[in-house]
C-alpha cells in the first residue's frame, strides 16, 4: 500500500488500536449492499453507526486490556479507547462499563446494518417448532411400528402357548400316572459275608494281671504287639421286612389328585407324571402346564399342607436337572430303613473297598442307599432337636465303622455329655481313652488328640510320607528289613498308624464350660488332622451361632441337618432353609462336601439288640487298652518339651558330651547311658542335629559328629 498507506494504517491503530482491523470489514459490507441493493438510504446515518461501533469496540478493548495487561493495553486499545475506557470505568466500574459499551455496540449495529432482531426470534421460532413437530411425528411412527410388532410378537405367542396347552391337555388324557415303589424293591444279598442266625463268639480272652511297671517317670512304653480279631457278620443284624399290602398305591394316587385339586384351586394347572413312594417321605413330580411360573408353587408350601392333611410338605422348584417341580408329602404309614439293608449293598461294598471309614447314611426318596467315608469328608457337621433321630444316626456312624476295621486300624473317642448316648461303647476295644462325659475332661480329651496330631506330623515329616496311606505302606516295607541290628530310634519311628474318629454327641455343653478352648482344639484338629488319619464328627441339639461358630463351620464342610425348630436353625447348620421342615426320626438333608444342594435322606434305625450284639462281638475278643503307646509319646512329648516352647534341659550339656566322647549320637544310647525315657533321648537327638553338633541321618540311618567337645565347651563358654 506504500508508504501513505503504512502512515494511514499507523496512524489508525494509534488512534483506535485493533477497531481499526473492523474498517475493511464495514467497507466490505457497504459495496456488497451497494451491489445488491443499488442505493443506500440514509448514508450518513449509517456512517455515523458504523463510526460508534468502530469507538465502542475500541473502548471495550481498553476497559478490557486494562484489567489483563496493565500496563501495555495501549497497543490494543488505541488512544481514544485508552481515554474513553479510563472516563467509563471511573463512572460505571468494570461491569457497568461491559454493559454499556455492549449496548452501543448492539443499538449501532441494528441502526447501521437495518437488522430486526424480532425477526430472527421468530424465524429462529417458526424453525423450532417445525423441528418439534417432525420430531412427534418420527414419535409416533416410531412406536407404532413398535406397537404393531408387540402385537405380532403377542399373537405368535398365543398360537405357540396354544399348541403347547392343547399337546399338554392331550397328554394328561392319555397319560397314567407312575409310580415308583422304592421300599419293595427286590433284596440284595452279600456274596462276601455269610448271614448267620447263631453266632459262635469266641470264648473272652483272659487279660493277665497288670505287672507294676518300674519305669522312669517319662519314660513311654512299647508297642503293643498287634492282636488278631474277627470281623462281625451280617448275621448279627435284623434282616429287613416291609409290609406287602398294596394299599398305598391306592392312597398315592387319591393324594395325587388331591394335589392336582390344590393346585388348580390357586390357578396353577398341573400334571402329575411321577409318584415316587420313599420310605418316609413321597415325591409327587408334577409339571406345569405352558405360561405357568415356577415361582408361583414355590411359596405354598403350607396351603398344599393344609389342603392335603399332612404335617409338613416341602417344594423343590425344580427338580435338580428335571423339568419337574417335586413336592415331598409324608407318608401315611411310614416304613422303617434296616441298617442291614444298606450295608448290604453294591454301593455299600463299592466304597467299603476305597476305605475302611466308610459310612452307611441311609436312602433317598428314589430308594438309593447314600454311603460316603469320613477319608473324603474328611470331618462332619451334625444338628438336630430332641426326637429328630440324631442320635440313631451317631450310632449308624459307630456301627458302619467298627463293622468294617478293628482295633488295629481304628481307634474312637467318644465324647458324651449327656452320659447316656454312648454308655454302651465303654467296654469297645476300639476306644482310644475311657468314654468322655464331663465337660472339662472333654477338652483335656481334645488337647491329647491335637498331640497325638503334633506328634504323628512330626512323624510323617521324618518318614518322608504324605498322609496315613503312604506311610502304613512305608511301615510295612521298613519293618521287613528290620533286623536284630536296626536301632531302637528307627523300630518306633515305623509303627502302624490307626485312624482315629473323634464323635462328640453334644457341643453346646462343651461350648458352655470350655468354649475358647474347644473351640481351638476343632480349628486345629479339623484343619491339620486329615493327613494323619484323624476325623472328626461334631453333633449338637442346638445349632445357634454361639455353638456353631464361624471357625468350627468353616472347617466341617460335610453337613447332616435333621429337625430343627426354624428357618434360623437350618440357615446356620446349612446355609439355606429346609430343615425346619422335615419330619423328624432320620429324615434328614445331607450336603456332601464340594455340593451346593443337599440329599433328603432316611436314615436307617439301629435296635438295640443290634448294637449289643455288635458290643459283644468285640467285647469277648478283648477289653479296651488305654495304656496306648501313640498317646503316652503324645503325652511326653507335649509335657517334656512342649512344642513350640523353648527347650530346656538340665540333661542336655552331659547328654552332648556323652555323644562328643563316645561318638554314638544315638537315642538308644543316650537313654541307658542317661537312664532317661527313649523319646527325651530322641529329643535330645533332634535338638544336637538342629545346632549343627551332629548331622541328619543318612541312607543308612547313621549320623556324623559335625564338631568336638573342646569346641563345643569353647562355643558354649563351658569350663
Amino acid at each position: 500500500v506504500g508508504k501513505g498507506g503504512e502512515v494511514i494504517a499507523n496512524s489508525l491503530i494509534w488512534f483506535i488500536g485493533w477497531a481499526t482491523y473492523l474498517i475493511p470489514a464495514i467497507l466490505i459490507y457497504l459495496g456488497v449492499y451497494k451491489f445488491f441493493k443499488k442505493a443506500i438510504k440514509k448514508f450518513w446515518l449509517q456512517i455515523a453507526s458504523f463510526s460508534i461501533t468502530i469507538i465502542s469496540f475500541s473502548t471495550l478493548f481498553g476497559v478490557y486490556f486494562k484489567v489483563w495487561l496493565n500496563p501495555g493495553y495501549f497497543d490494543r486499545s488505541g488512544f481514544l479507547g485508552k481515554f474513553l475506557s479510563e472516563k467509563i470505568t471511573d463512572l460505571f466500574g468494570f461491569v457497568g462499563s461491559y454493559l454499556v459499551i455492549t449496548l452501543f455496540i448492539l443499538i449501532s449495529l441494528i441502526v447501521s446494518t437495518e437488522i430486526v432482531f424480532s425477526r430472527i426470534l421468530m424465524k429462529f421460532k417458526e424453525y423450532w417448532i417445525q423441528r418439534r413437530e417432525l420430531s412427534k411425528e418420527r414419535d409416533i411412527l416410531r412406536r407404532k411400528r413398535v406397537e404393531e410388532k408387540k402385537i405380532k410378537e403377542r399373537e405368535k405367542f398365543k398360537e405357540r402357548l396354544k399348541r403347547k396347552q392343547e399337546d399338554f391337555d392331550k397328554e394328561s388324557k392319555e397319560s397314567d400316572v407312575k409310580i415308583i415303589d422304592s421300599i419293595h424293591t427286590p433284596e440284595t444279598k452279600t456274596p462276601e459275608k455269610k448271614e448267620m442266625k447263631d453266632i459262635d463268639l469266641p470264648p473272652p480272652v483272659k487279660q493277665p494281671p497288670a505287672k507294676k511297671k518300674e519305669t522312669q517317670p517319662d519314660q513311654v512304653p512299647l508297642p503293643h504287639t498287634k492282636k488278631e480279631y474277627n470281623l462281625p457278620d451280617y448275621g448279627l443284624y435284623k434282616d429287613p421286612y416291609h409290609d406287602k399290602d398294596l394299599e398305598h398305591i391306592d392312597i398315592l394316587k387319591k393324594n395325587g389328585e388331591l394335589l392336582k385339586e390344590c393346585l388348580a384351586d390357586f390357578g396353577i394347572t398341573a400334571n402329575i407324571e411321577n409318584i415316587i413312594r420313599g420310605p418316609v417321605i413321597s415325591r409327587y413330580e408334577i409339571r406345569l402346564a405352558p405360561g405357568i411360573k415356577v415361582s408361583r408353587i414355590s411359596n405354598l408350601s403350607d396351603d398344599i399342607a393344609y389342603a392335603m392333611g399332612a404335617t409338613r410338605v416341602r417344594v423343590i422348584a425344580p427338580i435338580p436337572g428335571k423339568t419337574a417341580v417335586g413336592i415331598e408329602v409324608p407318608n401315611p404309614k411310614p416304613d422303617t430303613v434296616f441298617f442291614k439293608e444298606l450295608i448290604s449293598t453294591h454301593e455299600y461294598r463299592e466304597s467299603l473297598a476305597k476305605s475302611i471309614l466308610t459310612i452307611a447314611i441311609g436312602k433317598d426318596i428314589e430308594g438309593k442307599v447314600i454311603v460316603d467315608n469320613l477319608k473324603e469328608m474328611p470331618h462332619l457337621l451334625i444338628a438336630g432337636t430332641t426326637g429328630s433321630g440324631k442320635s440313631v444316626f451317631m450310632n449308624n456312624i459307630i456301627l458302619s465303622i467298627i463293622n468294617n476295621a478293628s482295633p488295629n486300624d481304628l481307634r474312637l473317642v467318644l465324647i458324651d455329655p449327656k452320659r447316656v448316648e454312648f454308655s454302651i461303647y465303654k467296654r469297645l476295644p476300639h476306644l482310644l481313652m475311657p468314654v468322655q462325659v464331663e465337660a472339662k475332661k472333654s477338652a483335656e480329651a481334645l488337647k491329647k488328640i491335637t498331640m497325638i496330631m503334633d506328634s504323628r506330623l512330626r512323624q510323617l515329616g521324618q518318614a518322608g510320607a504324605r498322609d496315613i496311606i503312604l506311610f502304613n505302606q512305608k511301615v510295612v516295607e521298613k519293618q521287613k528289613t528290620f533286623t536284630d541290628e536296626t536301632s531302637q530310634e528307627e523300630k518306633m519311628l515305623y509303627q502302624h498308624m490307626p485312624y482315629i474318629v473323634v464323635i462328640i454327641d453334644e457341643l453346646a455343653d462343651l461350648m458352655i464350660s470350655s468354649r475358647n478352648e474347644v473351640e481351638e482344639y476343632i480349628m486345629r484338629i479339623s484343619q491339620l488332622a486329615r493327613a494323619v488319619g484323624i476325623h472328626l464328627i461334631v453333633a449338637t441339639q442346638r445349632p445357634s451361632v454361639d455353638v456353631i461358630t464361624g471357625v468350627i463351620k468353616a472347617n466341617l464342610l460335610a453337613r447332616v441337618a435333621f429337625q430343627v425348630t426354624s428357618k434360623v436353625d437350618s440357615r446356620t447348620i446349612l446355609d439355606m432353609n429346609g430343615a425346619e421342615k422335615l419330619m423328624g426320626k432320620g429324615d434328614m438333608l445331607y450336603i456332601p462336601p464340594g455340593q451346593a444342594s443337599p440329599i433328603r435322606i432316611q436314615a436307617a434305625f439301629i435296635f438295640d439288640d443290634e448294637k449289643k450284639g455288635i458290643v459283644n462281638f468285640w467285647k469277648v475278643q478283648g477289653e479296651p487298652d488305654f495304656d496306648d503307646f501313640e498317646l503316652a509319646k503324645a503325652e511326653n512329648e507335649v509335657l517334656g518339651f512342649g512344642a513350640g516352647d523353648d527347650f530346656d534341659d538340665d540333661l542336655y550339656d552331659d547328654a552332648v558330651e556323652i555323644v562328643l566322647s563316645y561318638e554314638k549320637p544315638s537315642a538308644s544310647f543316650l537313654q541307658r547311658r542317661l537312664k532317661i525315657g527313649f523319646n527325651r533321648a530322641s529329643r535330645l537327638i533332634e535338638i544336637m542335629e538342629e545346632e549343627g553338633i551332629i548331622s541328619r541321618m543318612d541312607d543308612k540311618n547313621k549320623r556324623e559328629i559335625l564338631i568336638s567337645w573342646d569346641d563345643y565347651k569353647k562355643k558354649k563358654g563351658i569350663e
